[in-house]
């Protein structure tokens, strides 16, 4: 049985698609109550936190390890407003990932975001996480439109293996 976990979970869309591939959910953090409740009524233990308050240790450890960092910063819209500006709490979540993947060393870690998030030092920061963890890695610009998705989307989408990419 492959297990699999979600940070910034949301309402566990990347849960639906492990639990479509067959890998049995374990947990996911979301910090919104009501978003997490949603996740639960659809059958996701969906533990309700701050990402930065949670401890990995006292997690069960995944095999498949997801992560959907808040990406508001990095988005199109606001950099048509703003340009890029990280945030501290940016970085603070990417330092956070970070520590989730050096505690459990899942056999695979994917990502998922806008593409802006690439030059934010969080994703610098998750990836040197990933080097140093011995995991092989690569991203990808994917439009969820090439995917059948009724939508122009692009999404960051990073995939690590410790042994060959899946």
């Amino acid at each position: 049985m492959t297990t699999g976990a979600t940070l910034f979970s949301g309402g566990e869309l990347a849960g639906v698609g492990m639990r479509a591939a067959g890998v049995t959910h374990l947990w996911g953090i979301e910090i919104d109550p009501e978003i997490s409740a949603v996740a639960e009524a659809n059958g996701f233990h969906s533990i309700t936190a701050d990402i930065l308050t949670v401890d990995p240790s006292t997690l069960p450890v995944p095999d498949m390890l997801h992560a959907s960092p808040v990406c508001k910063n990095a988005s199109q819209a606001k950099m048509a407003v703003d340009g890029i500006r990280e945030t501290e709490l940016d970085r603070d979540c990417g330092h956070k990932v970070a520590q989730f993947i050096d505690a459990m060393r899942p056999r695979v870690f994917t990502l998922e975001n806008v593409y802006g998030y690439r030059k934010f030092d969080a994703f610098k920061i998750i990836c040197a996480a990933l080097s140093r963890n011995g995991y092989m890695w690569d991203y990808d610009n994917l439009n969820v439109a090439d995917f059948g998705v009724p939508q122009t989307r692009r999404r960051l989408v990073l995939r690590a293996s410790r042994g060959l990419l899946p």
